[in-house]
């Protein structure tokens, strides 16, 4: 807005003059509106030039200082790289003895090389079992100082070769790192490891003097997984480690690193970063330039050239604030709708996985249910059939027997599998179960890792679902040979627990593999996280595990060690004493009671209508859910004791919908469902109803008649 020295001077220009004509006054107007333009314009113009061109200069410093921090970092590692060659050639195929033995003559040697390299905190020659043999500071090396656990020794004990860069180290408050190679003989064989230790001092020291021509400058030297070797300036508490959105922009850097970006720096600060790679080293220095300092230098100049126009320079100077303000909203929008646009795209991600696997478990559970039928009418006439047996026919009727307990175990598997098996806990006797599953279990381990299944004497039965269960150590086996692709072994044991012995049962899957990093096993539960390439695994393994183990009222343990493999550990309930006799109850009662069955699939129900008569019932079967509302309704018809139903079935009126109607109308009728699946089984679980999973036996459906019409 205009200042009222501005309208004073308008009303000034506007007033007529006695002897000034109009045409001047217009003219002066305009000159004066040119001016102001002008003015404005070109004060404009060449401050963008100038944000511009102190921009280009700051990013041409950056870069210079790159290629100066670069070639400096290159040059130590190189020459690092030629003292490890060069100790190298003094042990050269020497064994751990002979390095012993030479190890006064070797220290001199090693003492030398250091003392005009400041840079080197010490070199030492480890044996191969990891134990020190000579070095710069001592002859011999201290008892107890062994490094066969460190993941340098453990990668040349590998024979993967080349130079290996470790992470930090602190010894006497001062911070250090390694490079190293192995050692091996002629024939191949390890004999062990030559490391050079650096001082991160004298790479930030370096720094600090590059630093010192150029405002705002900070350095840093990085490993390419963020492992911070050295910063300058030196923060008061130095991370180990870049934040992952500095791994991330440095993986996604050019070979070169000619890239600049605007980075969050590890003190907060926006600064434009730049990568560079040291060549033939897994590491990568950084310099970063301080955005404030650019802005800052531009504000100063701008601020002198105001001062030869003060009000167009005030008013810039507004403007370039509302800029600048405005330029800072946008990059926090920005920055927030790509952590949204991020979210969102993960978000999606998981639904699709979900959504494939919804439809395999809608798939698979219709292909199951419909099995089932067809296994119920097998299970219902092979009944009829035992009952009416010769002697002769009984080795065929048990063949089909199994047969069909085998088909009755693979669709309860497949349904786990989906989450559309309703849960069937049952007395499990580990003893008898755990061995059968080696015939399962050795396919899919492969010939490479050796089986070993154990289960104490004194263990007593669990409750659990067989087929979960079942799932839940097949889904282990498979991480276990995933973790061992040299192979190994897995060995799965049973025993009661230690601290509750009455009450949990411990199984133990444990094998020899590479084991997990902390990260990964704080997140190993988690529905869709896996380490495995796209493809190998969908996450949900260990995740059934856990939900099998928590569904039962127990719970899932996992240990893991980096390098030496995974224990995971399933506590399960104890099965209620005098459980495993109930399905040795007596005999084949005669319930004398009436019966509506509700089922769609008539084989099925010819089935289950002949097993109920044989218990001494009398049936009545309606095809769907309508017609027996209608039977009910007529008055001749008498009303029956039990009405038994199957879940899902055609015309809109399932199993629960029906039973509610009858619980509505007729409350003294007792109900009873068949079900080989349902997403209604919650509704079901409410009314405290009994549910017969098809196929089921005849000792089956008399157990659950007498809890229906107890």
């Amino acid at each position: 807005m205009p200042s009222n020295a501005e309208h004073r001077l308008f009303r000034w220009l506007r007033s007529r003059k006695p002897g000034l004509p109009t045409a001047s006054l217009s003219t002066l107007r305009l000159f004066l509106l040119a001016c102001v333009v002008m003015t404005v314009g070109a004060f404009v113009a060449f401050a963008v030039w100038r944000y511009l061109d102190l921009d280009e200069d700051a990013h041409t410093g950056l870069q210079r200082n790159a290629s100066v921090a670069q070639e400096h970092a290159q040059r130590v590692f190189d020459t690092n790289e030629s003292l490890l060659q060069l100790v190298l050639r003094l042990t050269d195929g020497a064994s751990p003895e002979q390095v012993e033995g030479n190890a006064d003559a070797l220290h001199a040697e090693l003492q030398a090389l250091t003392k005009s390299r400041p840079q080197i905190q010490s070199i030492w020659v480890f044996g191969p079992d990891g134990r020190a043999l000579v070095g710069s500071r001592a002859a011999r090396g201290p008892a107890g100082f062994n490094v066969s656990g460190r993941p340098y020794f453990q990668w040349h004990q590998a024979s993967r070769g080349g130079v290996f860069a470790s992470g930090v180290m602190t010894q006497e408050g001062e911070r250090f790192f390694n490079i190293s190679r192995g050692r091996y003989d002629r024939a191949g064989r390890f004999l062990g490891v030559v490391t050079v230790a650096i001082f991160s001092s004298y790479f930030s020291n370096f720094h600090g003097e590059l630093a010192q021509t150029e405002p705002g400058l900070a350095v840093a030297l990085l490993r390419e997984d963020g492992a911070l070797y050295s910063r300058w300036p030196v923060l008061p508490a130095m991370p180990d480690r870049v934040s992952e959105g500095t791994v991330r922009q440095l993986q996604a850097s050019s070979p070169r690193g000619a890239t600049a970006t605007v980075l969050p720096a590890l003190d907060g600060t926006q600064r434009l970063v730049t990568f560079r790679p040291l060549a033939g080293y897994p590491v990568w220095v950084a310099v970063a330039k301080d955005v404030a300092t650019v802005r800052a230098a531009w504000v100063r100049e701008m601020a002198r050239t105001a001062a030869f126009a003060v009000l167009p320079i005030l008013l810039l100077s507004y403007f370039a604030y509302c800029t600048v303000r405005s330029t800072r909203r946008s990059a926090e929008v920005t920055a927030q709708l790509q952590q949204e646009v991020t979210a969102r795209r993960q978000a999606e991600e998981a639904l699709l996985q979900s959504q494939k696997l919804e439809a395999l478990g809608r798939l698979t559970g219709g292909v199951a249910h419909d099995f089932n039928n067809a296994l119920m009418v097998i299970a219902g006439n092979l009944h009829l059939l035992r009952r009416g047996a010769a002697a002769k026919d009984e080795r065929s009727l048990n063949a089909i027997g199994r047969a069909l307990e085998s088909a009755t175990k693979l669709t309860r598997q497949l349904l786990a599998f989906t989450r559309r098996q309703p849960l069937k806990p049952e007395s499990i006797v580990l003893q008898d179960q755990l061995p059968r599953l080696a015939d399962l279990l050795k396919p899919v381990l492969g010939s490479g890792i050796a089986l070993a299944i154990t289960v104490d004497p004194g263990t007593p039965a669990v409750l659990v679902d067989q087929a979960e269960l079942e799932l839940a150590v097949l889904n282990l086996a498979v991480n276990a040979r995933d973790a061992m692709p040299e192979g190994g072994s897995f060995t799965l044991a049973a025993s009661a627990d230690p601290a509750a012995s009455t009450t949990r049962v411990l199984v133990r899957a444990a094998d020899d593999g590479e084991g997990m990093d902390p990260g990964v096993l704080r997140r190993a539960f988690d529905p869709f996280f896996t380490t495995k390439a796209i493809g190998k695994g969908t996450g949900l393994g260990l995740a059934q595990v856990h939900s099998l183990c928590a569904r039962a009222g127990g719970e899932a343990r996992i240990e893991s060690t980096r390098g030496v493999g995974t224990v995971v550990t399933l506590a399960l309930p104890v099965a209620p004493a005098g459980a495993a006799q109930e399905a040795a109850a007596a005999g084949a009662p005669n319930f004398d009671k009436r019966v509506l069955l509700v089922e769609d699939n008539a084989d099925v129900a010819q089935a289950v209508a002949r097993m109920l008569e044989d218990l001494g019932c009398s049936v009545v079967h309606c095809p769907e859910g309508g017609a027996a509302i209608q039977y009910l309704e007529k008055e001749q018809a008498p009303a029956p004791d039990l009405l038994l139903t199957d879940l899902v079935m055609p015309n809109g009126m399932g199993g629960v919908e029906l039973s509610e109607k009858v619980r509505e109308r007729w409350p003294r009728i007792r109900t009873m469902y068949m079900t080989g699946y349902s997403d209604q089984l919650e509704r079901v679980a409410s009314f405290q109803d009994p549910v017969l999973p098809k196929p089921f036996t005849a000792s089956l459906l008399t157990k659950s008649l007498r809890a229906a019409l107890a």
